[in-house]
Formats: C-alpha cells, structure tokens, sequence
C-alpha cells in the first residue's frame, strides 16, 4: 500500500473559538475548518447543532446568542439544516429582514452587512447553523 500524502487535508477534532467579533452568547464554537488547521483552506467553518430540542431551549431559544449586523470581506453561507421547521432565524441582509426556518441556506455577498439571531425552535426536532466563511479565517469589519 502506498504512503499517504493527502492526510494534512482531514481535520478530525474541531478547534474551540471562545470569542467571535459581533457575536453574542454561545461560549464556544467549533471551529472544523479554517487555514490555521489547513493552511491551503480558503474557508472557515463552524458549526451549533442540537440534536433534540428541549422544550426549555425552545422557550429560551434566544439565548443561544446572535450574531450583531457585521461584514466580512469575503462571502458568507449561512446553512440551517435540520429538521423541516424545527428552528426558525431571523437573516438581516443590508437594511431587510427575513425569516429563514430550517433546512435553508442564505448566501451573503462580500461586504453586505448582515447578521442572524434565532426566532424559534420546536421541541422534539434537529437543527442547527453552518456558517462558512469563503476565507481561511473568520474576520469582521464594524458596520
């Protein structure tokens, strides 16, 4: 069997973030990419899942925190994946607010300030928020 060459690309434990610039309340987030764990990464990925929402988190799902309006200059996805309805975000694009519900994802273009704080959740069901970065590393700029 040959040697293997391509092993740097894998990154099997995600690195804890204590603190992201405009972001409030989670503690610490999982970073499973970026370009401090693969240097040729040009993108940044976190992840929040729950795996069975409680009827207490439910009620509380705003304490999950929220990311404050902010840019990036690079793009970014949101991704809500999870159970169909299970959670409900409120996206702010520019100066426009939506309401995205799982599973969904919103694009968000370089340098369109944006933000997400979670609306709604339903107990019993799966969801969670993907935020990829298309950069090597999560950087903001103040709106």
């Amino acid at each position: 069997m040959s040697e293997k060459t391509n092993e740097r690309y894998i990154v099997r434990k995600p690195v804890p973030a204590s603190e992201l610039p405009h972001h409030e309340g989670l503690a610490t987030f999982p970073v499973l990419m970026s370009s401090a764990q693969v240097p040729e990464a040009d993108v940044w990925v976190t992840q929040l899942f729950v795996s069975n929402i409680s009827e207490s988190l439910a009620k509380g799902i705003r304490a999950l925190g929220q990311a404050n309006l902010h840019k990036h200059s690079a793009p970014e996805v949101y991704i809500i994946i999870g159970d169909e309805g299970a959670i409900t975000a409120e996206v702010t694009l520019g100066d426009e607010k939506y309401e995205v519900s799982s599973p969904g994802c919103v694009y968000v273009p370089a340098g369109l300030p944006h933000g997400i704080r979670p609306l709604r959740a339903e107990p019993g069901k799966a969801a969670g928020f993907i935020p990829v970065v298309l950069s090597g590393s999560y950087t903001t700029e103040d709106v």
